[in-house]
């Protein structure tokens, strides 16, 4: 991955002492930009540490000169600047990174170089494009009119509205006369109407032609427009367009495919289980599965089970859709599969991975029809204990597709001691009491094996608890060219029932991965978590700390340590566990922290986490094969298969498994038979560990673990990192549109009724202010340029804002919303918690960490004009409510 420059066999000493008298360093990797500062470029380079594990850093490239003619997604050569020009590291300043003092002990110039110098960000400049990305073929912009000058001559102007990539400029389309009209229109736009209202330009999609060398700007043609900015279905199309989810996913699948079904399935009207089948597979039709998921849920990948045994002991089942009997390897289904690796879930729609008939009719798991699935089953105690466990093929006939709803609703009238609601979703009205059984069984074991992970795992809850979901009007909206106009937003929050499932998916995902991992160490699919730079991670804590909003003492409380731990002993996983989970549930030390505050420290202590990847084992030393946040050793995605690919390709692996002879019943041979005491429990567990492991049992079916995965077209190491890079390439670009599709809905109804509420201040610069809104659950960064009049000055950890000289006398506020808005913004709102009012802040004032500020969120579309007069990004833009 990386490589020194000319005399290879340099030490890292001498390299990292003598930078002036030798060739410095080069690295070779992907480019990528900074999506809230253009000037800064990434390139992250892996050295190995003294202990020989693997440690990720980024090297900044700062700035268009260091930067040259590469573009977001290049692979690109750079070279590593003396440790004098790298810049310092605020976020390590002040909170005690020291030099690792064994660093020498490694023969990486990288690891030696970062610890020699831990409180600066090493930069670098680069000095070649190895490869072009794929960036450069889906550039979708703003067509303006501009004179770009520069050498480059009649042209128009391309904005991107992925504020990653550099303007652009185009010539008129020769061939296209479609293409010319739009071109000509959009030179002859005007940017605002008689009224003084921003007219909208055309969002085209374009791809980079060519960046010549001692030219300010990449030339570029546009190939397609996809509409105006600001309506909502051309906005929809852009979106997906910049993520190339347009092109992964088409609204058609192809010809092939719908042979393919046609030929297996037909329809799926008349389809039924292949008598086969039967013999091949366990049957729980006679149980009483069920499905819990939101309530509009079509492609229903799990259900659970659950049956208590008269010895006291649970056998729990976790039922998941067994796509991978649809969909086989090399067929035309399963390249397109691959191909798109994830669904895409937006606002007003879901792009799927699968063809509907397979994910909302045949695979899905809906009630009173029988369905194929891939099960496991587990005998547990009460406190969460797995004493038996089977893995294998099933057949299943869910009795009631259940929302998260009911089941919480159940839970809520246990809690309060009342009456069961009466609107449980059983077809067979007979079998309502007994399902209310299964989920206050169900909830009791998911507690226990919840607090089982937390505590012996240490596992750190990353979702996000605050999720938005919109209303729709149906009808014709002049103002946005839609037919469905956000009206209403709420906040969707994950509750108890949401967490049981989670639960049970958790313990079986780890189950595979463990059984997968063994059987094909060289080939398994898992999916590791790499920790976060800690470093970040105690100069978060350290700031919020320092700013008194909150004690150091109240988080060793939530994170059960001594009152007089440092910030150091609480940034420890472990202590990062307890502190999210406390402030979750309430309750304790978290009493004295509001709800604000807590969102805000939830926000601090993931923020610095990385991203779980998947990848081939064969491929990454083992000891880098564990999961940061849930603890876990072996962690793999079995449990989604409807919407995730790796879900298939781990399916296959279990199946190759089982067929060579290795049971998923690794606990098989211990019994317990009535007696559940503890000394009991010891005494099984003992003596199960006596017996022959999975790793003897492994030697004995090696020949046939081969045989099976030839048999079954397991995928080698290569292949199988292929497929892993392109799933996560995918996941995160879904990712980025779905969370694009919720900014976009929001910024359409923030244009027409701002938000007026307040926020609390998580990061200050010195020329912007970050703040965390708790009402939508996220933080958004105010630029000071954007509010005219108000000047910043920044001294030790503090921003100190007044007016400009004269501004003292304005008699707007800034950031301030009309009555009748206020109104209906309050009565808008208010499902979001935002229905607090705070006054306006009267400046002078002084800004820091924790802060509690009074903020008014609008919507800006692409292009429209900031305060300061530049056109913006579509953003929902973050203004303080301040007034002299």
């Amino acid at each position: 991955f990386f490589a020194k420059a000319g005399a290879r066999a340099m030490s890292a000493t001498a390299t990292a002492t003598a930078t002036e008298d030798t060739t410095p360093l080069e690295a070779v990797g992907t480019m990528r930009c900074s999506a809230s500062n253009r000037n800064e470029a990434y390139l992250t380079v892996t050295a190995k540490t003294y202990e020989n594990t693997l440690l990720q850093r980024d090297l900044v490239i700062d700035g268009a000169k260091s930067r040259g003619n590469a573009i977001d997604s290049d692979t690109v050569r750079v070279v590593l600047e003396p440790p004098e020009k790298w810049k310092p590291d605020a976020a390590a300043a002040g909170h005690g990174k020291q030099a690792a003092s064994n660093a020498s002990f490694s023969s990486d110039p990288f690891f030696t170089l970062f610890n020699q110098h831990p409180q600066k960000r090493p930069t670098a400049r680069v000095v070649e494009v190895v490869k072009h990305g794929p960036r450069r073929e889906r550039v979708v912009a703003r067509l303006e009119a501009w004179d770009a000058g520069r050498g480059v001559k009649n042209t128009a102007r391309l904005s991107p509205i992925d504020p990653r990539l550099p303007f652009m400029a185009c010539r008129e389309p020769k061939d296209n006369a479609a293409l010319k009209a739009a071109y000509r229109k959009a030179l002859q736009r005007k940017t605002v109407d008689e009224n003084g209202k921003y007219v909208p330009p055309p969002l085209v999609k374009a791809r980079v032609v060519n960046w010549k060398e001692n030219t300010a700007y990449a030339m570029a043609e546009i190939v397609g427009v996809l509409g105006e900015v600001g309506q909502r279905d051309a906005e929809t199309v852009a979106l997906l367009a910049n993520e190339g989810i347009d092109i992964t996913h088409p609204e058609n699948f192809p010809a092939a495919v719908d042979e393919q079904l046609a030929a297996a399935v037909g329809d799926g009207e008349h389809w039924r289980i292949p008598v086969e089948e039967r013999t091949k597979r366990r049957d729980f039709t006679a149980k009483r599965v069920f499905s819990i998921d939101p309530p509009t849920a079509r492609d229903l990948d799990d259900a659970l089970h659950v049956d208590e045994q008269p010895d006291g002991t649970f056998v729990c089942g976790v039922h998941i859709a067994d796509v991978s009997h649809f969909v086989t390897p090399g067929s035309p289904l399963d390249d397109e599969a691959s191909k798109r690796c994830t669904s895409v879930y937006l606002v007003q729609k879901v792009l799927p991975m699968l063809p509907r008939v397979l994910c909302e009719r045949l695979c899905s798991l809906q009630p009173n029809v029988e369905r194929l699935t891939f099960s496991i089953e587990w005998r547990m105690d009460a406190e969460g204990n797995v004493l038996e466990q089977w893995i294998g093929r099933g057949i299943i006939r869910s009795v009631a597709k259940l929302a998260y709803g009911n089941a919480q609703a159940l839970f809520d009238a246990d809690d309060a001691g009342a009456e069961p609601p009466d609107d449980m979703p059983v077809e067979d009205q007979s079998l309502v009491d007994a399902v209310r059984v299964d989920l206050r069984n169900l909830r009791r074991l998911a507690a226990a094996l919840r607090a089982k992970r937390m505590r012996a795992d240490g596992s750190i809850a990353l979702q996000s608890n605050n999720k938005l979901s919109f209303a729709f009007a149906g009808e014709y909206d002049e103002v946005s060219g839609d037919h469905c106009t956000p009206v209403g937003v709420s906040r969707y929050e994950s509750r108890e029932a949401n967490r049981l499932v989670e639960d049970f998916m958790l313990l079986a995902n780890r189950c595979v991965a463990t059984f997968i991992a063994h059987a094909y160490p060289d080939r398994a699919l898992l999916r590791r978590h790499a920790p976060p730079e800690q470093e970040k991670l105690t100069a978060a804590i350290g700031t919020l700390v320092e700013s008194g909003k909150v004690d150091l003492g109240v988080l060793a409380s939530l994170a059960s340590l001594p009152a007089s731990s440092d910030v150091h002993a609480v940034s420890d996983r472990r202590a990062l566990s307890r502190m999210l989970e406390q402030l979750r549930v309430g309750g304790g030390a978290a009493a004295s922290i509001d709800s604000e505050t807590a969102g805000l420290l939830t926000n601090l202590l993931t923020k610095p986490m990385q991203l779980a990847v998947y990848f081939a084992t064969g491929a990454v030393p083992e000891e880098n094969w564990s999961h940061y946040a849930l603890g876990f050793e072996r962690y793999t995605h079995f449990t989604s298969p409807i919407r995730r690919y790796p879900d298939v390709e781990v399916h296959r692996l279990v199946q190759a498994a089982l067929d060579a002879g290795l049971r998923g019943s690794d606990t098989a041979g211990m019994h317990l038979g009535h007696d559940t005491s503890p000394a009991a429990v010891d005494s099984a567990v003992a003596a199960f560990q006596r017996q022959l492991t999975l790793e003897d049992r492994r030697a004995d079916v090696e020949d046939e673990l081969e045989a099976c995965a030839k048999a079954s077209s397991l995928r080698d190491v290569d292949a199988l990192s292929v497929v892993a890079d392109a799933c996560n390439l995918q996941k995160e670009a879904s990712k980025r549109a779905q969370e694009a599709s919720l900014k976009l809905h929001l910024v359409l109804m923030l244009r027409t009724c701002p938000l007026q509420c307040s926020g609390l201040v998580c990061a200050l610069g010195a020329k912007h202010i970050d703040v965390y809104i708790a009402a939508i659950g996220t933080e958004r960064r105010i630029y000071m340029e954007e509010m005219p009049g108000v000047t910043a000055s920044s001294s030790d950890r503090k921003l100190s804002l007044s007016w400009h000289d004269g501004d003292e006398r304005r008699a707007a506020h800034l950031g301030e919303v009309v009555p009748e808005m206020a109104h209906r913004s309050m009565s808008l709102y208010a499902s979001l918690g935002a229905n607090e009012t705070m006054s306006v802040m009267v400046l002078p004032a002084d800004l820091v960490v924790g802060a509690r500020v009074p903020v008014v969120l609008r919507g800006r579309l692409s292009g429209e004009p900031r305060p300061d007069g530049y056109p913006g990004v579509m953003d929902v833009v973050c203004t303080l409510r301040v007034a002299p």
